[in-house]
């Protein structure tokens, strides 16, 4: 696993936790899909689509695009979690 930056510090620790050796590709995607939607939070000016790629002896295969599943409707997200002060924060 190469990671960087806020991928580093967010991410890798959520690989960690979810790790077995036996684990399916089948098991990691939506593991790998929870990541990115974090890490999407983090970085929302980024682009919301990604796509997945399994690499095997067999070869390479890349996803389609798709979008990950986040929420923007949440109240705090809206109005700002100390929207009732005159807080610059």
């Amino acid at each position: 696993v190469i990671a960087t930056g806020y991928g580093l510090y967010m991410a890798l620790p959520l690989l960690r936790k979810a790790y077995r050796p036996d684990i399916t590709v089948a098991e990691a995607k939506p593991i790998i899909e929870q990541i990115m939607t974090v890490l999407y939070y983090r970085d929302a000016r980024t682009i919301d689509t990604i796509q997945i790629a399994e690499a095997t002896q067999e070869g390479v295969k890349i996803s389609e695009p798709f979008k990950v599943k986040a929420e923007w409707e949440y109240k705090r997200f809206i109005a700002g979690a100390r929207a009732a002060d005159a807080s610059t924060w």
